[in-house]
């Protein structure tokens, strides 16, 4: 986040007050999927709405050192019921083989503070009786998957506002909206869920369906230009965990991104949830999805806030948006200072025109050129990743000349990078065309110059 979007977060966490009593049962962790009982197990439910086949995705943290990721993702799997303030619920969870147990908690939605997380409890077999002195929306964690998926039966509470894409009309989201009690309200996709007040729902949401596709569009696009994909294989397989973004109040913060999702402060909400704000001014929500692909090995010192913008860019060009730096000038920037006799890239305090030199790339090399990159850090041996800021930039000049097939320093000295000799060494011995090219001329609209190939 920079200063445009919101202030640089510090790895913290509040909690809510919660309490727990065990009276009986199985473990396991929940879907939202509504779903008929497990076969064999007796159940007297009857509001298949509160009974919830698991969802196991694993442990997120896991699968970011895997993807070489920043952020871990969310398994925070809502139940779509809402608990008043002291409210007692039981959460029944039923399981046919238990191996580890899962954890509850109620969910406060007003948060205050990108630090806040739920309290979780971990549940004990059968039926347990929770509460909170604050409220809020019953969501169940799990970081293990079992050989048989568990379910999860919720008594007590209001079910919330909740639209799932695919299985909830526009009609039966309004209908909600209009009948639920509850202060808030859900959308989920397969790859988003979003929590805000239901007063904004009603104020932004008339076409839930169309708004959870927009995001899955973006999804799509950020995690296109990561190298990842949906049926690629590991490590390039998408997170199987769906990005998370919450209504915040916390006035010190525009918009954020931390771990287990994202924050959109309440007076940019439409930003979020209003389906033609969101695909035409909705940098600030492609940006914080961004941070939730960076990869720690790719970002060296002051380039959080400008390796974040490769997805943000990715998202506008796939929703047919003009770019961004050409649309605020960033390239007269960009060109200014490359026209200079000294040039210093890491003394550059403007973030999107150290992101020139990064798009620059893509558009001489393509749409595989980061795709490539991406994969090619997550191919690195664990022994081979760098860790210093120095080791960071020269594995980025090493990686991309590799995935370019081209000796790029004289792109990189261009824009005041330097390679060490070792690096030099190294990028000579693989054989590519040393560029004579002028690509840092380049941009979205007159991307003419090609690299040479000889």
């Amino acid at each position: 986040m920079n200063n445009k979007w919101g202030k640089k977060a510090i790895q913290m966490c509040l909690v809510t007050s919660l309490t727990v009593t065990a009276i009986g049962g199985f473990a396991g962790s929940v879907s939202i999927a509504w779903a008929a009982p497990v076969k064999g197990v007796q159940t007297s439910q009857t509001d298949y709405s509160r009974l919830f086949t698991v969802e196991q995705f694993g442990d997120p943290d896991v699968e970011a050192s895997k993807l070489r990721k920043v952020f871990n993702g969310s398994n925070h799997q809502t139940t779509g019921i809402y608990v008043k303030p002291n409210e007692t619920v039981t959460i029944n969870l039923t399981i046919v083989n238990a191996s580890k147990a899962p954890r509850a908690a109620i969910f406060d939605p007003y948060i205050t503070h990108y630090k806040y997380k739920p309290e979780y409890v971990t549940l004990k077999p059968g039926p347990n009786t929770i509460s909170s002195p604050k409220g809020g929306i019953v969501y169940i964690q799990t970081f293990d998957i079992l050989p048989v998926a568990p379910q999860v039966d919720v008594q007590g509470g209001e079910k919330i506002p909740f639209f799932i894409l695919g299985k909830t009309t526009n009609e039966e989201w309004q209908r909600m909206l209009d009948e639920s009690e509850s202060p808030w309200a859900e959308l989920i996709s397969d790859r988003v869920h979003i929590t805000v007040q239901k007063s904004k729902a009603k104020q932004y949401v008339q076409d839930p369906t169309a708004l959870m596709q927009a995001h899955n569009r973006v999804v799509e696009a950020e995690e296109k230009i990561s190298g990842l994909g949906v049926n690629s294989k590991a490590p390039n397989q998408s997170p199987k965990y769906r990005y998370h973004f919450k209504e915040v109040f916390d006035n010190d913060s525009y918009m954020y991104a931390w771990y287990n999702g994202a924050g959109v402060h309440t007076d940019s909400i439409d930003k979020l949830i209003d389906v033609n704000t969101f695909l035409t001014e909705g940098w600030g929500p492609w940006h914080e999805l961004g941070h939730l692909h960076q990869l720690e090995p790719m970002e060296w010192d002051d380039m959080g806030e400008v390796m974040v913008n490769i997805y943000s860019m990715a998202a506008q060009r796939a929703l047919g948006q003009k770019s961004r730096l050409e649309e605020e000038g960033i390239y007269d920037l960009a060109f200014k200072y490359l026209n200079q006799s000294k040039v210093d890239y890491h003394a550059l305090e403007d973030p999107f025109v150290k992101l020139t030199m990064l798009w620059q790339l893509h558009l001489a090399y393509g749409d595989q050129f980061y795709p490539e990159l991406h994969e090619a850090y997550r191919y690195l041996p664990k022994s081979q990743l760098p860790s210093t800021h120095e080791e960071k930039v020269q594995t980025f000049m090493l990686l991309a000349s590799r995935v370019a097939e081209q000796n790029l320093l004289p792109f990189f000295k261009k824009w005041g990078l330097t390679p060490t000799a070792s690096t030099t060494k190294k990028i000579q011995a693989m054989k590519y065309p040393l560029l004579k090219s002028e690509i840092w001329k380049n941009t979205d609209s007159n991307n003419s110059i090609k690299p040479n190939r000889r």
